[in-house]
């Protein structure tokens, strides 16, 4: 074993409330810890940098409070080292003895803190170099964190064995006093594999099984002397994972907190992420991107079905983002592959309509289409399921769905302390009939809003001329009959009027507003539903995602079907639907791909040119009035090297001559007239937070379209094959440019969505029936005799007949239920080969155990001998 893993052999206690930050203190290797003096200095832990031109030559001086290092070159090329430091010395920014000099040119100097490490410039990728050579999680303060509490988190940062790599100030724009501060966070290799014991890595053995990560049995596991034995998703949540678990437990740390004015609880344990963010400190903490790696994704991804493969690199995303993003992928990429074979059978449906002059109403293969498509869609979520399982495997994260994601208890969670019944620590424990009670009103106020919703999708078909009582004067002989005819409304959509219908061009109309007005809708009730999953008080985090999805997912599939299931099913009108279906579809289909992707580039990019010509103004008007530029109007807080790999312009490191940045509340940069390509740290954390839920979503509800009224619009496969290739691409390019990397997130598969999934295709088993008996002309091509048409067309049901055809409607719809179980029985959700790998797995756990065992019996033995 390498000097650099030796570690005491007293395991890692496990995490409770009841465990002391202590306990976490400094895991870093013998090699690399710092001596106590140097953990007693205000400055532990961190670097920063100090520029100043002094006889035409620009130096840069970098310390750390380990292996303090001066990299110092000219203009022209050359060094000047001694000039540098004294330009440090007499500015009093440091009180240190005087370094000792690295002489080596800043583009190809080694990080301070590892001596003769290659440096990660462009070109390299994160994942091979050591975790200690790259930054790995962006933790942005806000302008309202002071530096005094600054100093605090880095200590307990410190404390628990993270490291500050680099550090970025930049100003407020439009202020001249407040300024926000970027840390560049990482963790030693020995750190890391600890994490990875802590919460359960599975990683492959030489023996080919997937076992969990031991740092003692380290050997044993393949590719452990890689530099890219955890890739850069792993390492971003081993990060994460060393971050969430800070707690501020001791009474010394709270009263500290206490003198800095920030609210926390003074009588439980909480983690100091959770204080910063409830507080506003910090607004960002995110993965740092690398641009190598993150530009070949993008590229990979654009090329999706153009080149030699027809699938994203999932293998690749899941390395760089982490299972999370990486299972979207993979469904996305299966469910636009299964989606061709029911395109393919609507393009041979409409051809043979064209030939025989059919109608949806008319056409006899119509409802054998929408039955095809019901067991198409049961065999897809269960072939599904068992690629996902073979994936989760082969990641390693098939055992994350069982108990260990289901244990991590969310920081904001609120109850009284007891003793586990379980564990036997103490734990906050919420009586679960409460939270039953509020589950009841969280209901009632959905209900509400729905109701509310259901009020603008009448609106709506009113305004697009889909309800007039005049079609039908059988049911409705007044206008007034109708009991959702809104005339002041409908007006608009009469002939002539401004939404004719017979206008393609302001029939369209209507439904862009609708669209737009469902948007807004959609982001006021994804407020609400927070506060309310929030007042729920769940425990652990999975619950809490679970029920925030859900409330969502109800409230947005009603947005998108009850107005067909209206059209369906109230007015038993097979052409509006048919029509609403397709305009509705095509247009949010689109929408979205324009609102994620396009729209965001698009205002960036005019926001980029806004701060070009503002900068350019800037210098105008300095230049008027003969000002020359100073050495303290600029400034960039991380180097040239780390900058070159956030796919950054290069530029010169600069900080204000005489100040340490993270010790001056001063800020160090003029926000108004230096390009924000200079603060890369603090233009990836304005970037959006990426939302995973949006893109679910509306692979979920584009399922509902092709499935609930397949036999409506069956063009609806078709177009989101089209749409589908297009969403992978837009997708790739969002999360590469538009928004910040993920948080890495262990998944064995994507949770809730299945069930809803499943939940939508049981559903399309009735709406196809009944839309096959009821609104249609469908069973009136089987069976005329049950069926009176009337001369306007409409056909209402014969004497006597109208039993049978409930009859017919409910026995098919039993049956294709039948039919579904019957294939779910079939075949099994894990394939084989997995479930053999898993039970092999649990055998040599009984093994270990069995001899574990046997081995404490033989020594309690031998000690009662003695």
């Amino acid at each position: 074993m390498s000097p650099g893993h030796a570690r005491a052999a007293t395991p890692r206690p496990p995490r409770s409330f009841s465990t002391a930050s202590s306990t976490r203190r400094m895991h870093t290797p013998a090699a690399t810890r710092i001596p106590d003096d140097a953990i007693s200095c205000s400055q532990e832990y961190r670097w920063c940098s100090f520029v100043a031109r002094h006889r035409q030559h620009q130096c840069t001086m970098q310390y750390h409070a380990v292996r303090p290092t001066i990299i110092a070159t000219t203009e022209e090329g050359g060094e000047d080292v001694e000039s540098c430091f004294e330009m440090g010395r007499k500015s009093g920014t440091t009180a240190m003895s005087r370094p000792r000099v690295n002489r080596q040119r800043a583009a190809g100097s080694p990080h301070p803190w590892q001596p003769g490490s290659p440096t990660p410039g462009r070109g390299t990728k994160w994942h091979e170099l050591p975790p200690d050579q790259t930054p790995i999680l962006l933790l942005r303060f806000t302008a309202a964190a002071t530096p005094n509490l600054v100093h605090f988190v880095k200590d307990r940062l410190v404390e628990h064995g993270l490291l500050i790599i680099a550090e970025e100030r930049r100003r407020v724009r439009g202020s001249r006093s407040e300024s926000t501060l970027c840390l560049a966070l990482t963790v030693t290799q020995a750190t890391m594999e600890e994490e990875a014991e802590s919460i359960g890595f599975v990683k492959p053995t030489f023996d080919g099984t997937m076992d969990d990560f031991v740092v003692e049995a380290r050997e044993d596991f393949v590719g452990i002397d890689r530099p890219d034995f955890f890739t850069q998703g792993e390492r971003a949540q081993l990060v994460q994972s060393e971050l969430d678990f800070i707690r501020i437990e001791s009474r010394e740390h709270s009263k500290t907190l206490d003198t800095l004015g920030v609210r926390h609880n003074h009588g439980g344990v909480e983690t100091l992420r959770h204080i910063l963010e409830s507080n506003g400190l910090v607004d960002c903490i995110a993965p740092m991107h690398d641009g190598v790696v993150r530009e070949e994704l993008m590229w990979k991804t654009m090329k999706v079905a153009l080149d030699d493969t027809i699938f994203s690199p999932v293998q690749e995303i899941r390395d760089y983002y982490g299972e999370g993003v990486a299972f979207y992928f993979l469904w996305l990429d299966y469910m636009t592959t299964w989606l061709c074979v029911p395109a393919t059978a609507s393009a041979l449906l409409y051809g043979i309509r064209a030939c025989r002059n059919d109608t949806v109403d008319t056409c006899a293969l119509t409802p054998f289409y929408a039955f095809f498509i019901f067991l198409w869609a049961i065999c897809y979520l269960r072939f599904y399921q068992r690629y996902e399982a073979r994936c989760a495997w082969n990641w390693g994260t098939y055992t994350e769905g069982s108990h260990r994601t289901h244990l991590a208890v969310r920081p904001q969670f609120e109850g009284h302390l007891r003793i586990s019944p379980i564990t036997g620590r103490t734990e906050k424990y919420y009586p679960h009939h409460l939270r039953i009670g509020k589950y009841v009103v969280s209901g009632c106020v959905t209900a509400v809003l729905l109701v509310g919703a259901f009020f603008v999708m009448i609106c709506s078909l009113n305004l697009q001329g889909y309800i007039q009582p005049s079609h039908d004067r059988t049911r409705w002989p007044n206008d007034a009959d109708h009991p959702f005819y809104i005339r002041p409304i409908a007006r608009f959509s009469e002939p002539g009027g401004l939404f004719d219908p017979e206008s393609n061009f302001a029939s369209l109309v209507p439904v862009i507003l609708h669209v737009t007005v469902i948007l807004i809708l959609n982001g006021q009730y994804r407020k609400v539903a927070v506060r309310l999953t929030e007042w729920e008080n769940h425990e652990t985090v999975v619950a809490y995602q679970n029920s925030v999805i859900l409330k969502r997912f109800m409230w947005e599939a009603f947005d998108a079907f009850i107005g067909l299931a209206y059209l369906a099913f109230y007015e038993n009108n097979m052409l509006k639907l048919r029509d609403e279906l397709a305009m509705v579809f095509t247009v949010d289909t689109f929408r979205r791909i324009a609102c994620e992707c396009l729209i965001p580039m698009a205002l960036k990019f005019l926001e980029k040119s806004y701060d070009a010509r503002a900068r350019k103004q800037a210098v105008k008007a300095r230049r008027s009035e003969s000002i020359p530029r100073s050495d303290d109007d600029a400034a960039v807080g991380m180097t040239t090297r780390l900058r070159g790999r956030l796919s950054m312009p290069d530029a010169t490191d600069v900080l204000p001559r005489g100040h340490d940045s993270n010790l001056d509340p001063e800020p160090d940069a003029d926000a108004d007239d230096v390009d924000s390509s200079h603060f890369p740290m603090t233009a990836e954390a304005e970037l959006d937070p990426y939302e995973a839920f949006d893109d679910l979503l509306e692979m979920t509800i584009q399922f509902g379209y092709v499935t609930i009224f397949a036999s409506a619009f069956p063009a609806a496969a078709f177009i989101a094959v089209i749409a589908n290739l297009i969403e992978v691409r837009s997708d790739g390019l969002k999360l590469a440019r538009v928004c910040r990397k993920p948080l890495a997130l262990r998944r064995a598969n994507i949770g809730i969505w299945h069930t809803l999934m499943s939940t939508i295709v049981w559903i399309s088993a009735l709406t196809n029936c009944l839309i096959f008996g009821i609104t249609s002309q469908q069973l009136l091509q089987f069976v005329p005799g049950w069926f009176v048409l009337r001369d306007d067309g409409e056909q209402l049901f014969a004497l006597g007949s109208g039993r049978y055809i409930i009859l017919t409607v409910f026995v098919i719809e039993r049956l294709l239920m039948i039919t579904g179980l019957l294939v779910f029985v079939a075949i099994p959700p894990v394939p084989e080969d997995v479930t053999e790998s898993i039970k092999h797995r649990q055998f040599l756990w009984a093994e270990k155990s069995r001899k574990a065992r046997l081995a404490n019996l033989q020594d309690g033995t031998g000690k009662r001998d003695r």
